[in-house]
C-alpha cells in the first residue's frame, strides 16, 4: 500500500495515485461526525492537499467555488449526504425535516451571511424542549461540516457556530427536562386504567358486564338504554370504584358525537346508516380497551400495540387448534396443552415521522425485538398487596388452586366473574378481538383452511377504519428501511397502519372522561399548555411498577420492556419496591 503524506496543519492524508486507484485519495476526520473517512482528492496533488484542508475545516480560497461561499441549502445538503450512510432512513427523513426549519427561511443565503439574529427568527417554540435541543445539535453539526467558510481560525469556528447555536432559543431551564425518575404521580392507578379499560369495552353497546334483564338495545339507534341506576360515589374522593354505572356505561353519547362522520342527505336508510357506524365505533372502542390492557399488562409503547398483526401474538400450529377447537376460550388440546400463553413477540412499531408518514421499524432499544409475556389477567384494582395475584385468584375460583392449570385456560365465564372481582381479564378482551378478526369479511371465505390462516395471521390488531391505499406492488403507503425484512403486505379490504395521532383522536376521549370522573391527572404534564391527561406512556409506567411489587427480578423486567439493563430500570422504578411494605409498616 502507498505511503500516505500528511497534510500539514491537518489530520488530513493523502495518497499518490495507483494502479488501481487513477487520482489522489484523501483520508481525513469528519468535523460532523468524528469518523475517519476516504474519498477522491482530484488530479494533483495540490488538488488534493487544497482538498483535504477544506474537508478539515479550513478556509481554502478558490477551492471548487472560487471565493464564493455555499449557500445554507448547499452546507445542509452537504452535511446530509456525507451523514446518510451513518442514519436509518427515519433518522435522516426526521433531521431532513428539522433541517428544512432553517431552509426555508435562508436557504439561499449565503453561509457567511447568516447571523443570530436570523436564526432566533426560526420558530421552535411549538416543540418540546428535547426536541429544541435536537435542533441546536443539528445545526451544530451542519456548521462544523463547513465551519472553514465562517473563519479561519479552528477556535474562532467554534466561537461563531456556538454563537449560531445559542440563538435557538429553549423552552425553560434545565431544571425544567424530565427526571430520569418516574415519579409516583405518573403512574396511573389500578382502579382508573381498571376503568378505562371497562368505559371502552361498554361504549356503545352493551358489555360483558351489563346485566342483560337491566339493558336494551335501542332499535333505532343501536344505542344500550339502561333501565337501572346505582350509587355514585363523588369524584375525587379516591373512593370511586371502576364498577360503576358511570363506566359501566361506557362514554355519554354527547363524548362520542364528535367521533361520528355525519350521515349525506341523500342516503336513504340514515337511521340504518347510523346503527352501522354505532356497531364501529362500539368495535373502535374494544381494540382501544384491548390497546390500554396491552399497554397495561405487557408495558407496549403506543407505536408498538399500533404495529401488532395476529402472527405476533399466534403461530400458524396455534390458529390451526383453536380454529378446531371452534374458538373456545381457555380450551385446551386433549392432552391438556394450553393453545396459548401469552407469549407476544414485540419486534415492530409504526412510529410517526415528520409531515405525518408513518415509518415501520424495529422497537425502540437496544435490541430491535424482545419477547413479552402478558398476564391473563391485570393485578387486582383493589390488592396493595407485594406478590403473586394467584392466591386472590384461587379464593374466587377454586379451580386454580391446582397450580398445573395455567390463568390462561380461564373460560369465558370464570374471566367475567373474575372481572367483577377486580381482576381484569386480558385473556378474554384478547380472544373477543382475535375471533372478531377470525369472522373478518376480508378473510372468511378463503378457499382453504391453510389460506385463511395465513392471511389471519397477517391481519393488523389495530389497524385504520378505512380501507388501505396501496401502492402499485400492494404495499401500504408506509416508510422503511431498505433492509427491512420482516412483511409489511396487507389483506386486501383490510384497513392499513393506524396513525398515533390518529388513534389519539378516540382514545384521549376515553382518557379524558375517566381522568374526569377519578380527579386524577399525571404530575409531569400538570403545567402543561395545552392537553394536560393522560396518554398511553402512563400505562407503560404500570405495567413496569405492578411487576415490581409482583416481585418479578429486575433483569427479567429490563428485557421485557427494552431496558437496557437492569441498573436503568432500578433507576427510573426503583422507588416503586417501598409499595411493598405493609400497611402496618416494615417488618422483617
Amino acid at each position: 500500500m502507498a505511503k500516505g503524506i500528511p497534510v500539514r496543519g491537518t489530520e488530513a492524508t493523502i495518497y499518490e495515485p495507483t494502479e488501481k486507484y487513477k487520482s489522489w485519495r484523501i483520508t481525513y476526520i469528519d468535523r460532523a461526525t468524528n469518523k475517519r473517512k476516504t474519498t477522491s482528492g482530484g488530479k494533483t496533488r495540490e488538488e488534493a492537499e487544497d482538498k483535504a484542508r477544506h474537508l478539515s475545516g479550513e478556509y481554502v480560497e478558490g477551492w471548487r467555488n472560487g471565493d464564493t461561499p455555499p449557500t445554507l441549502q448547499e452546507t445542509v445538503d452537504l452535511w446530509l449526504t456525507a451523514n446518510r450512510s451513518e442514519w436509518s432512513s427515519r433518522t435522516y427523513d426526521h433531521y431532513s425535516y428539522l433541517a428544512a426549519k432553517f431552509t426555508e427561511r435562508y436557504g439561499s443565503r449565503p453561509i457567511t451571511q447568516v447571523s443570530p439574529v436570523d436564526i432566533a427568527k426560526v420558530d421552535f417554540r411549538g416543540h418540546s424542549r428535547g426536541q429544541q435541543e435536537k435542533a441546536r445539535t443539528l445545526l451544530r453539526g451542519i456548521l462544523r461540516h463547513s465551519g472553514g467558510w465562517l473563519e479561519r481560525d479552528p477556535i474562532r469556528i467554534e466561537k461563531k457556530v456556538e454563537s449560531l447555536v445559542r440563538a435557538i432559543a429553549l423552552s425553560g431551564n434545565a431544571s425544567g427536562k424530565r427526571n430520569q425518575k418516574v415519579e409516583r404521580g405518573d403512574i396511573p392507578s389500578s382502579k382508573f386504567v381498571a376503568a378505562l379499560i371497562i368505559t371502552a369495552n361498554h361504549t356503545l353497546q352493551q358489555g360483558p358486564l351489563n346485566d342483560p334483564e337491566y339493558t336494551d338495545i335501542d332499535k333505532r339507534s343501536g344505542l344500550p338504554h339502561y333501565r337501572s341506576g346505582s350509587v355514585r360515589s363523588e369524584s375525587g374522593t379516591g373512593l370511586v370504584h371502576p364498577l360503576e354505572d358511570r363506566f359501566i356505561r361506557g362514554l355519554p353519547a354527547e363524548w362520542t358525537e364528535s367521533h361520528r362522520r355525519g350521515i349525506p342527505k341523500h342516503y336513504k336508510n340514515p337511521e340504518g346508516r347510523r346503527r352501522a357506524e354505532t356497531m364501529e365505533l362500539a368495535s373502535r372502542y374494544r381494540q382501544i380497551g384491548l390497546a390500554v390492557a396491552l399497554g397495561a399488562g405487557g408495558g407496549l409503547r403506543i407505536g408498538e400495540v399500533l404495529a401488532l398483526r395476529v402472527r405476533h401474538f399466534l403461530e400458524p400450529a396455534d390458529v390451526s387448534l383453536i380454529h378446531s377447537l371452534n374458538w373456545e376460550l381457555g380450551a385446551t388440546n386433549s392432552d391438556g396443552s394450553l393453545n396459548y400463553s401469552g407469549r407476544l413477540d414485540v419486534s415492530e412499531q409504526a412510529s410517526q415521522g415528520s409531515r405525518g408518514k408513518i415509518w415501520i421499524t424495529g422497537t425502540k432499544g437496544v435490541e430491535k425485538s424482545r419477547i413479552v409475556h402478558l398476564p391473563a389477567f391485570l393485578p387486582n384494582w383493589n390488592s396493595t398487596g407485594y406478590g403473586s395475584q394467584r392466591p386472590l385468584i384461587e379464593r374466587s375460583e377454586p379451580r386454580f388452586e391446582d397450580r398445573s392449570i395455567s390463568l390462561w385456560e380461564a373460560t369465558e365465564e370464570e374471566s367475567i366473574r373474575l372481572w367483577r372481582a377486580g381482576f381484569t381479564p386480558l385473556n378474554y378482551l384478547l380472544w373477543l378481538r382475535l375471533k372478531e378478526l377470525w369472522n373478518h369479511p376480508a378473510i372468511k371465505h378463503r378457499n382453504s383452511l391453510g389460506a385463511r390462516i395465513k392471511d389471519f395471521r397477517e391481519l393488523l390488531m389495530f389497524p385504520t377504519r378505512n380501507p388501505a391505499r396501496t401502492r402499485a406492488t400492494g404495499t401500504p403507503m408506509v416508510q422503511i428501511d431498505p433492509g427491512w425484512r420482516k412483511s409489511i403486505a396487507l389483506v386486501e379490504g383490510d384497513g392499513t397502519y393506524q396513525a398515533q395521532s390518529n388513534y389519539a383522536k378516540h382514545a384521549n376521549t376515553l382518557y379524558d372522561y375517566v381522568e374526569q370522573e377519578f380527579d386524577e391527572h399525571p404530575e409531569h404534564r400538570t403545567n402543561a399548555k395545552g392537553r394536560k391527561g393522560w396518554t398511553h406512556h402512563g400505562l407503560r409506567h404500570w405495567a413496569v411498577s405492578s411487576r415490581i411489587q409482583a416481585g418479578v427480578p429486575l433483569p427479567l423486567i429490563a428485557r421485557e420492556m427494552g431496558h437496557h439493563d437492569s441498573s436503568f430500570t432500578l433507576e427510573r422504578y426503583g422507588h416503586v419496591m417501598d409499595q411493598g411494605v405493609g400497611p402496618g409498616g416494615f417488618e422483617y
